[in-house]
């Protein structure tokens, strides 16, 4: 929205409420252009690392620039029939806590709430199992700077607990062997 003297910018958080900031600003200068997509697909199907180093240049220059949100997904598919197990090395954020505007979110097969996994924005970030082959990492922040870092490995692996759960259900359900 534009007035004469006042320019309005509305601002949704990503998985927050709407945010409404009115500031001056001269005619003819720019707001804040829309956010360039960040996203990351990791090639390798059975282990692999991500990071904070994994951000191109051009979302970092783009951040620096507007002071824009760091906002980037990893996308990690392994082989179907196995899941991913992600563990963090390394996980600092500019300001620890501070939920709304520094934050690190797993997701098992989707990026909706529903399939949120878990979502780590203080101090320390667990080991994080997905339930399918897929598993997405998203990293928000207005921070990008040398007192953050974030570095995790993921891992293929078959869950062999489940398929044993499954045969045993078949048996108990007069099912027939079925190699799962």
């Amino acid at each position: 929205m534009q007035g004469d003297l006042l320019k309005a910018l509305v601002q949704f958080v990503p998985n927050r409420e709407l945010v409404a900031v009115a500031s001056y600003c001269e005619r003819g200068k720019p707001l804040t252009p829309e956010l360039i997509p960040c996203y990351i697909n990791l090639s390798d199907p059975y282990q692999g690392l991500l990071s904070k180093d994994d951000t191109p240049k051009e979302i970092i220059a783009f951040h620096n620039k507007y002071g824009a949100a760091i906002d980037c997904l990893w996308s990690i598919t392994v082989p179907v029939g196995m899941k991913i197990y992600l563990q963090f090395a390394k996980f600092t954020l500019d300001k620890p806590n501070d939920c709304d505007n520094n934050f690190v979110q797993v997701f098992s097969n989707k990026t909706n709430l529903a399939s949120q996994e878990k979502m780590f924005c203080g101090s320390i970030a667990d080991t994080v199992t997905s339930k399918t082959e897929k598993m997405f990492v998203r990293f928000f922040s207005y921070s990008f700077n040398d007192k953050m870092n974030f570095e995790a490995n993921y891992t293929a692996y078959r869950d062999t607990a489940t398929k044993e759960l499954q045969e045993i259900e078949n048996i108990e359900n007069g099912a027939e062997d079925i190699d799962i």
